[in-house]
């Protein structure tokens, strides 16, 4: 009887893990937005996208989680802006661009992280993804 147990217990095991294993509805690419080395008081904007990898409209959000101040999200390029939800019909892509300018007063290594929700057009959210920033000034 405990064998029994076990075969059932590994068959829903292996049920959980199929079902987790399911492709996320969306991409984001890079998850790591490296700006590099900069010289102080000089701008650099780099970006990431999102984009809709299932057959269903949804709805993007892109929040700041942790942004030190050299750091700007949220730029005029930016198609999936910053605290509004951009609308991503299958196989659409946005584009959320930040900007890095070190200042002396942060100096150093700096992180930062961004979120991307993912919601279906009933509100729910599916999928969430962070995204890290990370530069440095000299």
């Amino acid at each position: 009887m405990p064998r029994l147990f076990v075969s059932a217990l590994s068959t829903v095991a292996l049920l959980v893990s199929a079902a987790s294993a399911a492709p996320p509805p969306v991409d984001v690419d890079p998850t790591h937005v490296q700006f590099g080395s900069h010289p102080y008081e000089t701008e650099t904007k780099k970006s990431f996208t999102v984009t809709n990898r299932s057959s269903e409209a949804v709805l993007v959000f892109v929040e700041q989680v942790f942004v030190g101040d050299d750091f700007s999200p949220g730029q005029i390029e930016s198609t999936c802006p910053l605290t509004e939800s951009s609308t991503l019909l299958p196989g659409a892509s946005c584009t959320h661009v930040v900007g890095f300018r070190p200042s002396a007063f942060f100096g150093g290594h700096e992180t930062a992280t961004m979120r991307v929700i993912v919601r279906d057009v009933a509100g729910n959210t599916i999928y969430t993804r962070d995204v890290r920033l990370s530069g440095r000034g000299f």
